[in-house]
Order: structure tokens, then C-alpha cells, then sequence
């Protein structure tokens, strides 16, 4: 009973074009900001004071970075 009362409003609310799941991991205006930081040789901490994203996000885009950069 549950679930169908939950399926119901998820298919309400996909019919009046509400968006349904996670948002997208990444900003991308973000993620700039630590690459061109991170290529500056600043450190996480200096990174989450001077742009004011979250440390974990910090640390997620320069894995990332490391990721794309091998």
C-alpha cells in the first residue's frame, strides 16, 4: 500500500515536470575554482577559505582532477 501511494506521487510529480532522483554531483563553476586553486599549488584549506566550498566538495573535485589528469 505504501509503495503504491509513493509510485503514484513520484509518477504526479514526474507528470507536472518536477525533476525525480539526485542532483548532478558536480558544479561545474566549482570545480573550476579548485582546478585553476589546485594549480596554483594552494592547499584544501586555503582552497575551502578563499572560494568558500565545503572541504569534502574540495576534496571530491581534486580526486576527480587527479582522476582525469592520469
Amino acid at each position: 500500500m505504501i509503495l503504491e501511494k509513493t509510485r503514484a506521487g513520484q509518477l504526479l510529480a514526474k507528470a507536472q515536470g518536477k525533476h525525480i532522483g539526485r542532483r548532478a554531483g558536480v558544479n561545474q563553476e566549482n570545480f573550476q575554482k579548485v582546478k585553476s586553486a589546485t594549480q596554483k599549488g594552494l592547499s584544501v584549506a586555503e582552497i575551502v577559505n578563499l572560494t568558500g566550498i565545503s572541504q569534502s566538495s574540495v576534496k571530491r573535485y581534486r580526486k576527480a582532477l587527479v582522476t582525469i589528469l592520469q
